[in-house]
């Protein structure tokens, strides 16, 4: 059940999904000043819907990471799959980053997630013997 080593970094990325979903999905045009320093209006329809679809699926993995924090021991699995999304997410921060495509807060805010990554990997190796599931 509930362990306070795992459960409140887990709670915490739980909130770090959810919070930065929520703000993005509130109000787009300014996630994409907040990332990119874009001065222009929201995308196009279709790109909106895959900028909304993306942050609904950030705020989703949030919900599951709390359901990790809650009872590590049945739902640890799940944290295998938000593994190479923050990896990847971090990446591509960098990478817009280093390009000046994206903005200090778009790295800083990749960067934690880089840091989740290598708790939730340090997690899957602290509770392996619940097995993999």
């Amino acid at each position: 059940m509930f362990q306070l080593r795992f459960g409140i970094p887990l709670f915490i990325a739980a909130a770090w999904n959810i919070g930065i979903a929520a703000i993005s999905l509130i109000d787009i045009d300014q996630h994409l000043s907040t990332f990119f320093n874009s001065q222009e209006s929201s995308p196009d329809r279709v790109a909106r819907i895959y900028l909304l679809g993306f942050w609904f699926a950030i705020a989703a993995f949030g919900i599951g990471y709390g359901l990790v924090a809650y009872n590590h021991k049945r739902n640890r699995g799940f944290i295998s799959i938000g593994i190479p999304g923050k990896i990847l997410f971090f990446s591509i921060m960098a990478w817009l980053w280093s390009q000046g495509i994206a903005t200090n807060t778009a790295f800083v805010l990749g960067s934690g997630d880089l840091i989740f990554a290598l708790f939730f990997i340090w997690f899957l190796f602290q509770t392996r013997e619940h097995g993999f599931y």
